[in-house]
């Protein structure tokens, strides 16, 4: 069995949000390779974090997410973080 750590390179984007930009970032991660019979081995990784996001959304955007909006002036953002 093999243990080490890796590091990924992330570029995503929120589909169909018209302000949705995309993000990208360098996420930190682990894997294990554990060696079976002759030349086969199972390969397993993660990912430790990710993250997502849109910012200053529009109304479209909104009535799509089922956001009901707000009296009060601000912008509204959309922020997933994820394992």
């Amino acid at each position: 069995m093999e243990f080490g750590l890796e590091e990924g390179y992330n570029w995503s984007d929120i589909s169909d949000l018209k302000n949705g930009k995309s993000l990208s970032e360098f996420n930190p991660g682990f894997y294990f390779d554990i060696w079976l019979k002759n030349h086969w081995h199972l390969y397993t990784g993660v990912l430790v974090k990710g993250r997502m996001d849109a910012s200053e959304l529009s109304t479209e955007d909104l009535s799509l997410l089922g956001i009901t909006l707000q009296d009060e002036e601000g912008t509204y953002s959309q922020k997933t973080s994820y394992f």
